[in-house]
């Protein structure tokens, strides 16, 4: 029983130090890859392309990352091979000098960053199955603040010295992650049948509240990706500067950390299905106020929404595609919902909004966004209404 307990204690210590170095490693490139491509002086619309040649490497490849987990049945190996070459490739980017060497670099980079997020959450979200009393919500929550910490530090560093060092840091936080993966025992799959070979990946697609979600969320971050790659260019807009963008993204993933330590707890009074239409309504309220005229501290307060949005759709996504997926494709499942919600939103988001700030404006651009966030949010609960009636088990 002590060794169990210990076992236990050991697993929830790996994870949590998981979680740790996972979003430092987040926390260094999500909020300032744009910042840097801004800083070497490219227009919206580069901008806008590197991201979206990102976003075809995750529609790509994230679900072959996903499948090949299932396919050894083993999260694990695949992170911690992830989590290496991460560290070896990335100080690379800061030897580069023309927009076509960053362009092709960052694609590169992208084919083994692009499903560390969804392997992560299968890992952690599997592995804890076996422990009692566990929420993953709060290993999440646990995550968050990482991010808080490192995007605050990062803001300030930029400020007084250069952009390029997040990319040391990002290597040397993926190193230290790539070790530490290595002591965890659990490989973040369940057991399955041993005569169970072939993945029938088909099966999903054969959901139709599977491929309704997915749907949904494609263009939920069709109208999100505006945000997530071009508000500092608004914020500057609006007058701020790089330590405000470190503080905003700060206050961003401050503010999901009590949503998803009570997310388990309202996704059991409310369901997971519930919590996400929730969830894409504060999407479309975050972009709504982005596009009104606002003082720099004003726009930076409005990253609160990401703890009623990202915060409770993170375990929501996750929790939801998992109800519908069978044991056997666990990560296939996740890998494949966010490699065409994330990439295809990338891909179309990047293209369209590069091309609508140096058309229309960064302001006019948030308007058409929070049309389409509120559309998708309205889409969700239509198709959702139609499954119920067809399957009210469910």
């Amino acid at each position: 029983m002590q060794n169990i307990e210990k076992d236990g204690n050991r697993l929830k210590i790996g994870f949590y130090t998981l979680e740790t170095f996972h979003f430092f490693i987040l926390a260094c490139y999500i909020p300032y890859l744009s910042t840097f491509l801004v800083k070497r002086g490219y227009t919206a619309t580069q901008v806008g392309l590197v991201f979206m040649v990102n976003s075809i490497v995750v529609l790509l490849l994230e679900s072959v990352w996903g499948m090949i987990s299932d396919k050894i049945r083993s999260v694990k190996k695949v992170y911690t091979f992830l989590m290496f070459v991460i560290a070896a490739i990335i100080p690379i980017s800061v030897l580069l000098k023309s927009f076509t060497e960053l362009l092709i670099f960052f694609a590169v980079f992208n084919v083994f960053y692009c499903s560390i997020n969804s392997l992560c959450d299968t890992w952690v979200s599997q592995g804890i199955k076996g422990i009692p009393n566990q929420n993953y919500g709060s290993y999440r929550a646990w995550g968050s603040l990482a991010f808080t910490l490192m995007s605050f530090l990062l803001g300030i560093v930029i400020e007084e010295y250069r952009i390029e060092v997040i990319f040391f840091a990002l290597s040397l936080f993926a190193l230290l992650n790539g070790v530490n993966s290595m002591t965890i025992r659990h490989h973040g799959l369940p057991e399955v049948k041993r005569e169970i070979k072939k993945l029938n990946v088909s099966d999903l697609l054969k959901n139709y509240r599977y491929v309704g979600f997915i749907i949904c969320v494609l263009i939920q971050y069709v109208a999100t990706n505006l945000k997530f790659n071009f508000f500092y260019q608004r914020l500057m807009l609006a007058g701020g500067n790089d330590a405000l963008y470190g503080i905003g993204h700060s206050i961003a993933a401050l503010s999901e950390v009590p949503f998803m330590i009570f997310s388990g707890f309202l996704i059991r009074k409310y369901t997971a299905e519930n919590t996400l239409k929730f969830s894409m309504f504060m999407y479309f309220l975050c972009q709504l106020c982005c596009s009104f005229n606002l003082s720099p501290i004003a726009l930076t307060l409005c990253q609160l929404f990401s703890g009623p949005s990202y915060g409770i759709f993170a375990l929501s996504s996750v929790i939801y595609i998992d109800s519908l997926s069978p044991p056997e494709l666990k990560t296939s499942a996740l890998t494949i919902a966010t490699s065409i919600y994330l990439g295809g939103g990338g891909i179309i988001g990047s293209f369209l909004w590069g091309r609508a700030i140096d058309t229309i404006g960064i302001i006019n651009s948030f308007y058409v966004s929070a049309g389409m966030a509120l559309f998708a949010f309205l889409l969700f609960t239509a198709i959702t209404r139609v499954a119920k009636k067809k399957d009210p088990a469910v």
